[in-house]
């Protein structure tokens, strides 16, 4: 576990502890929202923190399954394709590899499908000119055999006549005709064989709890995060299986709202179809401003860049960095990682001889 997890300077620890009393207590399926802005620790609790707190409660690691998905990892691929790997593989044990049950899902399967009649133009002419021969023909066969001849020219008319019949009537039944068509499609495109995939993962996993946390929905395109939500309300919560899972969903509320208005219209209220989707919801308050500045000041320590600055300067950077971000931690570590990078590369400009040897404050790439 990473240093600024393990020292939960941010209180994720206390959320996470709500959050699997939530879990613990709630019905089974079970769609748990987990909202909050951007930057605020939602991954962070669901990813990092919630599976050793399951384990930690439940006490038994044999009897809890946990699937981590990250939609947007999988942005341009299969998200039902994609997820059921990841569940079958985070399902798995040194005991028991899931892995075979979605061996094959990438499997095209070709079916016939029902067409309409088809009429042939050219073998309408071909039947036609069919048709001429076998009149002359007959033509023949009656100037041939009156007055009378031999028996022999009789019977070669005859067979001539037969043979062109034959191929009348054949191309008469060519000439309106229903023609075979397969459409490929891929394997996990139907639901109902998604839904059952899934369901024989669950079952052969043999687990008692089981959380599914699916992260990252609210940065997908918006028909594919609501498509996603629907396939959870849909076929994944009554999918059969022997352990019905509980879903957790961190994201941003108002960006999955805004999603959900693309996709299916304003005129539906996002809101009222936003709550159809989740059963209940924890928020992830935002941090406290003297949280996120001793965590701003620690950051910019350790990079280097309050060295030999006095204390009112020092306390004047912190929190321009702190309130220019506002308050959000994860912005302002991108913010002093951002810098720290920049500062480095005129150092070796400098030390290059690139730019002149004037001050510049000196970073820790560490």
């Amino acid at each position: 576990m990473p240093a600024d997890i393990a020292e939960d300077r941010f209180g994720h620890l206390v959320q996470t502890e709500a959050l699997v009393d939530a879990i613990l207590a709630s019905p089974q399926p079970f769609t748990l929202g987990v909202f909050g802005d951007w930057g605020v620790g939602k991954t962070t609790v669901a990813r990092d923190f919630l599976r050793p707190a399951l384990v930690r409660r439940i006490g038994n690691k044999s009897v809890c399954g946990f699937v981590y998905f990250d939609a947007w990892k999988y942005e341009g691929d299969s998200l039902r394709r994609e997820f059921l790997r990841v569940a079958a593989h985070d399902l798995s044990s040194s005991k028991r590899s899931l892995t075979d049950l979605v061996r094959d899902v990438d499997v095209d399967i070709a079916e016939p499908v029902e067409a309409n009649l088809k009429f042939s133009f050219r073998r309408l002419l071909l039947m036609g000119g069919t048709f001429g021969a076998v009149l002359l023909a007959l033509y023949a066969v009656d100037a041939f055999t009156h007055p009378s001849q031999s028996d022999f020219g009789g019977k070669l008319v005859f067979a001539l006549v037969a043979s062109l019949a034959t191929g009348l009537a054949s191309q008469l039944g060519q000439t309106v005709y229903v023609p075979e068509r397969r459409v490929t499609r891929r394997r996990l495109d139907s639901p109902e064989q998604f839904q059952r995939v899934f369901a024989a993962i669950v079952d052969a996993a043999l687990v008692e709890y089981l959380v599914i946390v699916v992260d990252n929905l609210d940065r997908c395109a918006p028909a594919r995060a609501v498509g996603m939500l629907a396939t959870i309300a849909t076929f994944l919560e009554t999918s059969g299986a022997r352990r019905q899972p509980v879903f957790v969903i961190p994201c941003d509320r108002h960006a999955i709202q805004a999603h959900i208005a693309t996709t299916i219209g304003r005129q539906d209220k996002p809101e009222a179809y936003l709550q159809k989707l989740f059963h209940a919801h924890i928020d992830i308050a935002p941090m406290l401003d003297e949280d996120v500045r001793t965590y701003a000041e620690q950051l910019l320590e350790q990079a280097g860049l309050l060295e030999d600055m006095d204390a009112p300067s020092r306390q004047l950077l912190v929190d321009v960095v702190r309130f220019g971000f506002d308050n959000n931690p994860r912005a302002v570590k991108q913010f002093v990682n951002g810098l720290v990078s920049k500062l480095l590369v005129l150092d070796e400009r400098v030390k290059a001889g690139l730019l002149p040897n004037t001050f510049v404050p000196k970073a820790s790439s560490s």
